[in-house]
């Protein structure tokens, strides 16, 4: 960096203390020799520690296997004879005589044993070894022996305290452990003698090879085996010692320092190393003299002392030296280099995009790596060019604030632009900048960050937002129109009722007959606007049935001719191949009214042609691009097309968004397509749309076939509804609403059925409970104040169980029907077809 050397300077004034730094520096670097002589003095001390550690804890855990499998051995041996009095005595009681006799007959099964005892209940003992076959000896001087007697439950085995046996002087370790025969009888001791020299030759060998002091510890506080060897040290009492005791409330194994402990003369400090025979109350111990296991650590200390005095004595002359030869000047000129590099290393290695510019001739004079990298420039083909030569400003204009800004206030920051790096590529960067005079006059300081996918990022959030908003008002717009159908259902069902009922009293050539048809057609419209809000809001359970496809078409089609003006003409184009989909009817049937609905109206007062068909497509990889969410394969396609007025495609792109109508004020709800698309979505279908202004359009839905039609698939009826004749069974009709009251009594009258009505549910439950009343069915509104439908017919069915029960509700859900079901109800009517449809499912439900 040739040109931010000079710059650099007039930033950068170094301390002149350089004989303060120099001292500074040997009394750091005396101390750090100091410090790491101690420190690895002190490491080495550690190390030597713990490699003796690991030896010791290897030598000891050796120790303890040797003992413990010499212990397994002896006690096998034992388990060995009790086997074989066992076999000898088979069904016979193991007397004294016998066992006696197996023992004379027994031998160790190892050279390590020496003998084998037994130990009646009186005390008398006999003994077989290899050179005195069996024989009476006095076990009274064995004081385990005695303890085993007076405890015969005791099974673990018991250890002797050692001593030299008297007719060889060889010292033993006896093992002993009581003996009751498989019938439960207790009858004394067993024991085996252990030499003492098959310790003592392996313990010899390990303390001989590490110079270490190795035992043998029983947990009563006796010794077994010490090495260096002393007989006087077999069987010694070192029970009262301090060290013993803290050794028996220590853990499994470990290590500890100490000097008076298993040692005659107690003033040589060792480190002890133990480890409990697993099984047997001993305990394994090795330990070696401080002395020898710091001997090494001690030579290279003295080594390691004697290097660093010489370093401190090299340091101490180097820095007189250099005291007496160095110049301030010197001193000074290191020190500015020292901070020109550091400066240097961080504008070039900052993550952050720098550069200088020299404001006399407006040219980049440095740029750091990261803004190199952003405007995608060589340090070559950028420094000593101007920003207008680069061409790094999208609109160069926008470039006069800034400059004004750094004028009057010498820096800026979180100023956004926009720029363009050498690709042409736009990015919105957030700049901040500073001015600093130097010897080469007025330098910028630019540092822009490119904010770019940030500000994109925000974009996306703004728009995630503002479809949350939407999505909420829909969900309370569908909130409030699924309670407001709820509401206007009731009203509805007894509107149709009652006119229904009237029409039927009136003959068509009555005046009021009229006015009459008027009245129900209106109602008839509202029920199916109540349809779409519910539909609109998904509040409409599904009932998803396997069904063709044709009878669907068909049914729907028939009622359109009926309500179509005769300037309408309506084409069917309708396949003979059966398909198969699964669908809601009623659904489907409101699709198809909707689109032909809409179509009707696009003729404009005019004549015009409505054409619907249905045939099986195959969507195979060449399909639109519109229905490529739709997985391949074959589906039903329906179409409903008119040669109305068409539309343009702005149009198009919103015909299926919720309350979105070309119709005047009044004229329209915006819901009939939104409702439509929602319908063929739940489907697993798809809607789309071709028109062109002035050529009429056409819907086409894609419905996916299944294989057949579903068991209880029942085809629709051509048959008007009629009222069922009664036979004068007697029907209970609970509503908290007068009107719905008198409307239903009227009709199942004129079915042929005896009525009984409540407005209350407590009125009802106590017509129950009289049995004499012979109610045959009960039907309940499930909206009401005191408790809901499902509840009366809960407690109807504990109070006439089989008794069967309707519900009648002016909205219908998914968990009113699971409801239903739960409780036993026989069937759930939409109350908005009480007129069409009770009395048949009464009379369905009384047949059973």
């Amino acid at each position: 960096m040739p040109t931010l050397t000079p710059l650099l300077k007039s930033l950068n004034e170094g301390s002149r203390g350089a004989r303060l730094v120099l001292l500074l520096f040997a009394a750091l670097m005396m101390a750090a020799i100091v410090a790491q002589t101690w420190l690895a003095i002190r490491q080495d001390q550690a190390m030597t520690l713990q490699a003796e550690r690991e030896h010791g804890l290897t030598a000891v855990r050796l120790l303890e296997e040797h003992a413990k499998q010499i212990l397994t051995d002896a006690d096998g041996n034992i388990n060995s004879l009790m086997r074989a009095i066992e076999l000898e005595r088979r069904e016979q009681p193991a007397s004294d005589a016998l066992i006696r006799s197996v023992l004379t007959r027994a031998q160790p099964f190892n050279r390590i044993l020496t003998s084998f005892q037994f130990v009646n209940t009186q005390g008398a003992a006999a003994v077989s070894t290899t050179d005195y076959p069996a024989y009476q000896t006095d076990a009274d001087d064995r004081g385990y022996i005695g303890y085993l007697l007076k405890h015969p439950l005791q099974s673990a085995p018991v250890l002797g305290r050692p001593f030299p046996r008297y007719y060889d002087g060889e010292l033993i370790l006896p093992l002993a452990r009581n003996y009751a025969s498989a019938d439960g009888e207790y009858h004394g001791v067993l024991s085996t003698d252990i030499s003492v020299a098959y310790f003592s030759k392996f313990y010899r060998h390990i303390a001989e090879d590490s110079h270490a002091l190795v035992s043998l510890l029983s947990h009563e506080g006796f010794l077994i085996v010490r090495t260096p060897h002393k007989d006087s040290y077999v069987g010694l009492d070192v029970s009262a010692s301090p060290t013993f005791a803290r050794l028996r409330g220590a853990a499994e194994e470990g290590m500890f320092e100490g000097s008076n402990f298993l040692d005659e003369e107690g003033l040589t400090p060792r480190l002890y190393f133990y480890k409990k025979v697993e099984g047997y109350p001993l305990t394994a111990i090795y330990a070696r003299a401080m002395d020898e296991v710091l001997a090494g650590w001690h030579i290279r200390s003295r080594d390691r002392i004697a290097f660093g005095a010489a370093m401190l004595l090299f340091v101490g002359l180097l820095s007189f030296f250099l005291l007496r030869h160095i110049r301030r000047l010197e001193s000074s000129r290191i020190s500015l280099k020292q901070s020109q590099a550091k400066f240097a290393n961080i504008f070039q290695h900052s993550p952050v995009p720098l550069a200088l510019v020299r404001l006399a001739d407006d040219c980049f004079i440095e740029a750091n790596e990261a803004f190199l990298t952003l405007f995608a420039y060589r340090a070559e083909d950028f420094i000593g060019r101007t920003p207008l030569q680069l061409g790094i400003w999208a609109d160069y204009a926008d470039r006069q604030p800034y400059l004004e800004l750094l004028d009057r206030d010498g820096r800026l920051s979180e100023y956004e632009v926009t720029l363009v790096n050498q690709r042409g590529e736009f990015m919105r960067c957030v700049v901040s900048a500073q001015v600093f005079e130097s010897d080469e006059g007025r330098i910028l300081i630019f540092s822009p960050v490119d904010v770019t996918q940030q500000r994109a990022a925000e974009g996306r959030l703004r728009q995630l937002e503002l479809q949350l908003r939407e999505a909420q008002k829909m969900e309370a717009i569908g909130t409030l129109a699924g309670g407001i159908a709820h509401d206007f259902n009731n009203i509805l069902a007894a509107i149709l009722g009652n006119v229904g009922m009237a029409r039927q009293d009136v003959p068509k050539s009555h005046p009021v007959r009229g006015f009459l048809d008027e009245i129900n057609k209106a109602a008839v419209r509202a029920r199916g606007l109540v349809q779409q809000i519910l539909a609109f809001s998904r509040r409409q359970p599904h009932q998803m049935l396997a069904q063709p496809l044709r009878p669907i078409v068909a049914e729907t089609l028939s009622l359109l001719r009926a309500t179509l003006p005769a300037r309408v003409a309506l084409d069917a184009q309708l396949s003979d191949e059966p398909l198969v989909v699964a669908a809601d009817a009623t659904q489907l049937q409101q699709v198809l009214m909707n689109l032909c609905t809409n179509g009707w109206h696009a003729l404009v007062g005019s004549t015009g042609r409505l054409t619907v068909g249905c045939a099986r497509l195959h969507l195979g990889g060449n399909a639109d691009a519109r229905l490529s969410q739709l997985p391949r394969g074959d589906y039903a396609h329906l179409w409903v097309a008119d040669t109305g007025v068409g539309m343009s495609e702005e149009l198009q792109a919103r015909i299926f968004e919720p309350f979105f109508t070309t119709k005047p004020v009044g004229q329209g709800t915006g819901l009939g397509l939104a409702v439509v698309h929602g319908i063929v979505a739940a489907h697993q279908g798809a809607i789309t749309v071709d028109s062109q202004l002035g050529q009429g359009t056409t819907f086409h839905i894609l419905l996916p076939l299944v294989d057949e039609v579903a068991a209880d698939y029942e085809a629709p009826s051509s048959q008007a509804a009629v009222l069922d004749g009664g036979g004068q069974e007697h029907v209970l009709y609970l509503d908290d609403d007068e009107v719905m009251l008198l409307m239903v009594e009227r009709l199942l009258k004129r079915a042929g059925y005896r009525v009984s009505c409540c407005q209350q549910a407590g009125e009802a439950l106590t017509l129950l409970a009289d049995q004499a009343q012979g109610v045959d069915l009960f039907i309940t509104d499930f909206n009401m104040p005191e408790m809901s439908g499902l509840e009366v017919a809960e407690l109807v069915a504990e109070l006439r169980p089989g008794l069967p029960v309707l519900i009648s509700s002016g909205f219908i859900t998914d968990e009113l029907l699971a409801g239903a079901q739960r409780v036993g109800a026989r069937a759930v009517l939409q109350k908005q077809n009480t007129l069409e449809e009770l009395p048949g499912l009464i009379r369905r439900t009384l047949q059973g």
